[in-house]
């Protein structure tokens, strides 16, 4: 046997109050009473605009690090090249 309880209906917090003074099973329910619906209005869509790329922030890290770790190389070679030219 279903008892309906007093209460609260907030719509914008989608909540729904009601005091207890026991614990049971409960469920919410509601009872639609049939209104005379109006055909909807045809609505014409607008056309959504085409989104812009953000401009650049610049090189990504990775490039960064594949150009310092040629410009290393280069230093290290460089290096090698003066140090064996120099004992030779």
């Amino acid at each position: 046997m279903w008892v309906e309880l007093e209460s609260t209906v907030d719509p914008v917090t989608h909540t729904i109050s009601v005091q207890l003074t026991h614990l049971s099973k409960y469920a919410v329910m509601t009872s639609v009473e049939e209104e005379e619906v109006a055909p909807a209005e045809e609505v014409t869509p607008t056309p959504t605009p085409t989104p812009t790329p953000a401009p650049s922030e610049g090189l990504a890290w990775w490039v960064w690090l594949i150009i310092g770790l040629a410009i290393v190389a280069v230093i290290v070679l460089l290096y090698f090249y003066w140090w064996r030219r120099r004992t030779a």
